[in-house]
This record gives C-alpha cells, structure tokens and sequence, in this order.
C-alpha cells in the first residue's frame, strides 16, 4: 500500500455587486440544477480537453452535497509492462480522456466547501467559472481564515506551541538583516545555516513527544521577524495547542486546509468514494473543532 496525500482547502462561495456588497450564495440552488444534467453535458471546455463534473450527490442524513470533478486532457500515459517493448503510450478515441480528479463537498448547514488541491486538476477558480455558468451572478470562492488572535504568537494562557516550521529563501540577506536588528535567535539559526553554505531552506523546531512548550518569548521574535521579512521566507507555520485541539497554522497566509492521506494500491488504486469519505471525516473535525477559531463571512 501507498500513502497519496492531498491537501483539502476551505471556502464560502460569494458574489458582489456593482456596489461591492458581497453575499453568501446558497449553492444547493446550483446543484439542484446540475444534478438534472447527464455528465456529458456537464462540461466546460478548455483548450483540447474539458473539465467535467463527472458526479454529484446528496445526502439528505447529513445535508451535504459531494461533487467530483475531472479535468480531461488528451495527453495519454505510457502502459507498460516489466518484460514488455512498448515504446507508445495510449491511443485515445475523439471522446476518451486522461482524468485527473478534484473532489469537493459543500456543508449545507455552515454554507462551508472543502475542496481537494490537485495541482493536475481543476483549481478553486476552475471551480468558481464552472459554478458561474450556472448563476447570473460570478461566483467567488473566499478562502476561510483564522481570526486575528490566531494569526500570530498569543500569550493566552489556553494556547500553547508544539513546533515551528520556517523556510527561509536567503541566508546572506537573513545576516544582513539580524546586523541590524540584533536578535539572538535569529542569530543563531543564521549561524548555522551560514556555516553549512545552506543558502536556503527549512527548519523545523520541536518539542518531540513531550508535554512541554516552546518558548513564547523567543518564539514570538523568530516568527515577527520572519513576518516583517517576508522576501525572505516562504513558509511560516507553527503547530498550536487550544484545549487539546492541535493545528496546524500557516502564519504567512492565515487559510485553514487540512492534509489528508489515503492508502492505493494497484489493486485498490484511488477513487471518488474513497477521497470524500478521508474529507469527510476532515470536513466534521474542522467543523467541531476549527471553524470556531475563524473569521465567518458577513453579508454588507
């Protein structure tokens, strides 16, 4: 068995005025509609191929819509076998495609998608046109974020830090930097990646299995001035403990996402079935435990 790991993101879908007042659009009016449509039909072209909304499902139990896109190419893979010649890769016929697979789930009750990012497929403004064509209005998908408090080191006494993850761009620019504004910690990791000739990276610092925390102090200083230098880095993420609850935080972008693995084989290779029952599951964690910690999208 093989891990293939995917990343799920989270939106609400919105439109805008002419006046620039935006709305939540209630996207189970779009999906009664496509629902009726054969699959065939459920396309929007792009270039040579298309992308499709190949499945869409109801279920009323838990009032969630789950829809499965493909992006359809023409270019085709090689099949091999080890002992074989081949030395071609597949013909397809006027209307076979290469498939690569975006899923998505819509929540009914909180108005919230979780969408699957495959950089092969359709991306979040794939989505959005697609919808679009079936709305007089454009949709938007606006990316769910964090509230402020979250978004940097807190002194709350109910959060804590596990690890810190930072990818750094520049080393000799992070020196140049630090000259100025002297800061041991920031000294420190310089030093050592100066010394390595690690021009660029990622540094991880963590606790391990232990019950203790990193540092707020000497934390707080290496994230704010990663922050403030962000020509610099490229990654900024710390892993928070509320009450139990741990997450994942990127500090750069503030969005929620999930990463996701499931288990394929040859035998068992991928399907639709099996990437919406890992989000799922993801979607329900993140309903009971995160969406709390984030700014709700407000009609003006």
């Amino acid at each position: 068995m093989t891990a293939r790991k995917f990343k799920t993101n989270y939106f609400y879908a919105i439109t805008e005025n002419g006046r620039g007042e935006q709305r939540l659009v209630n996207l189970t009016i779009i999906f009664n509609q496509l629902v009726k449509i054969p699959p065939q039909d459920r396309i929007l072209i792009e270039g040579e191929g298309n992308i499709q909304l190949k499945e869409i499902k109801y279920n009323e139990k838990i009032k969630r819509w789950s829809l499965c896109f493909l992006r359809n190419k023409i270019d085709a893979p090689f099949i091999t076998k080890l002992s074989d010649k081949t030395n071609q890769a597949e013909s397809l016929d006027d209307d076979e495609f290469v498939g690569q697979e975006c899923c998505m789930l819509y929540d009914e009750k909180s108005k919230i998608i979780a969408l699957q990012n495959n950089r092969a497929s359709i991306s979040f403004t794939g989505v959005s046109h697609f919808l679009s064509d079936y709305i007089e209005d454009k949709i938007n998908l606006s990316a769910i974020v964090y509230k402020d408090k979250y978004t940097d080191i807190s002194y709350d006494e109910n959060i804590n830090y596990k690890s810190v993850i930072i990818g750094y761009t520049d080393i000799k620019k992070i020196l140049e930097l630090d000259n100025m504004e002297d800061d041991e910690s920031i000294e420190f990791l310089a030093k050592i990646a100066n010394n390595l000739s690690a021009i660029n990276g990622k540094i991880e610092l963590n606790v391990g299995r232990t019950k203790k925390f990193l540092g707020k102090d000497s934390l707080k200083s290496i994230v704010d001035f990663f922050k403030r230098n962000k020509d610099v880095t490229n990654t900024i993420k710390v892993k928070m403990v509320e009450h139990d609850n741990v997450r994942l935080i990127d500090l750069i972008n503030n969005k929620v996402y999930d990463n996701i693995s499931i288990e394929i084989s040859k035998n068992d290779p991928k399907t639709f079935n099996k990437i919406l029952a890992a989000m799922n599951i993801r979607l329900d964690e993140a309903l009971m435990k995160t969406f709390d910690k984030c700014k709700k999208f407000t009609e003006n």
